[in-house]
């Protein structure tokens, strides 16, 4: 009878304890579960029970807390496990754990280089990716690399990055990456690509035009600066390396481009400038001729090629004739080689020109026979 008793006793108590445990259920769900890097999550408790529950004790991945609905930062990359503990006023309680519930993806690790960091404008620069992502692929780069290029995007690892910088100034670089997860990240380095600025060259001469021969002209340069080495090229095969040229004298006349070089001794980078037509000395004679043959007595077309229409002319053939016809006509009658010589006169400015070599005239041959019988029979 009395190990009757003690059985239904037994019996009794644990189907009030399973009856207690019924009535309370643990149960809560979350803000998010997954991020990058650091995420940060607020849990929200969703137990049920009979009486009212008054005690809550969480493990939230390693951490405690016992407020209802607690909240974490998780700043290390993983898996969490979260459990729940709930316990009602009558002393029942239940326990909820959900496996690896939060999981935190680890940052992509952008990282790039470049061809070179400084340089005369125009820059080319190439860029070299260099990132990686733990455990799943790189899906997208997004470059920000200023200067022509702007912003370039591609999902392309082979993809050859580049871009010109045109204009001398310090540039900012930034990747971006994105990883199978959806997870991002960025690097930026600042004023990263130096472009350096080209010299300036400006140049004046004092007299633009001269109808004397031989002319000396004075340049001026109005933008000299002790750190930049210049070459200059006056067009009539003399040349100068410094700041400011001596007089240069002008024997031709010509229209005359001049040419200016100028390096800056600390970054290497050179400029280049002509300045077309900046000298005119005189106006420039251009004569040529035609004929049929070379021969004494035979008749020459000269012509007067020269761009500038003169107000008059004089032909010198070389033979002591003269002529003041724009292209006249001249036979040679004799032999020999003639210097050919125009002179023009153009807004009260005189200029000579000639042919390049002596105009060669061959003599008229003479004939020359005899008789070596001079007596003879008529039938």
């Amino acid at each position: 009878m009395l190990h009757t008793r003690i059985f239904w006793s037994l019996c009794f108590v644990f189907l009030l304890t399973n009856w207690g445990s019924a009535q309370v259920s643990a149960d809560f769900n979350a803000s998010v579960t997954t991020g990058c890097g650091s995420l940060q999550v607020s849990f929200t408790d969703e137990s049920t029970s009979i009486n009212p529950i008054n005690d809550w004790s969480w493990d939230l991945g390693g951490v405690s807390a016992g407020t209802q609905n607690p909240g974490r930062i998780f700043g290390t990359p993983g898996k969490y496990d979260i459990c729940l503990t709930v316990t009602d006023t009558q002393g029942n309680s239940n326990t909820n754990c959900k496996s690896e519930y939060i999981e935190v993806f680890p940052l992509p690790n952008p990282d790039f280089t470049v061809s070179g960091l400084s340089g005369c404008a125009p820059l080319e620069v190439v860029f070299t990716d260099q990132s990686s992502s733990e455990g799943v692929e790189i899906e997208e780069w997004i470059w920000g690399v200023g200067g022509s290029s702007g912003v370039i995007v591609t999902t392309d690892p082979s993809e050859v990055i580049s871009n010109t910088y045109n204009t001398a100034d310090n540039y900012t670089v930034s990747l971006t990456i994105q990883d199978a997860n959806n997870c991002s990240n960025t690097i930026t380095r600042s004023d990263l690509i130096t472009v350096f600025p080209d010299p300036e060259i400006d140049v004046t001469i004092d007299e633009p035009f001269s109808c004397n021969i031989p002319f000396t002209a004075n340049f001026n340069n109005l933008n000299p600066a002790n750190n930049l080495t210049y070459v200059w090229n006056f067009g009539n095969g003399e040349f100068f390396t410094g700041v400011n040229p001596p007089p240069i004298v002008y024997s031709e006349p010509g229209t005359y481009d001049i040419t200016v070089t100028a390096m800056n001794q600390n970054t290497n980078c050179t400029t280049r400038e002509v300045f077309s037509n900046i000298l005119q000395v005189g106006y420039p004679v251009t004569i040529d001729y035609s004929s049929p043959n070379n021969c004494q007595g035979s008749t020459y077309t000269f012509m007067d090629n020269s761009i500038e229409p003169a107000d008059s002319v004089l032909w010198d053939f070389g033979d002591g004739n003269f002529s003041t016809e724009v292209n006249p006509q001249h036979a040679f009658t004799q032999g020999g080689c003639f210097n050919v010589t125009l002179t023009r006169f153009t807004q009260g400015c005189p200029s000579e020109g000639q042919l390049s070599e002596c105009l060669l005239i061959e003599s008229a041959p003479t004939a020359v026979f005899f008789n070596d019988n001079p007596a003879g029979c008529t039938l």
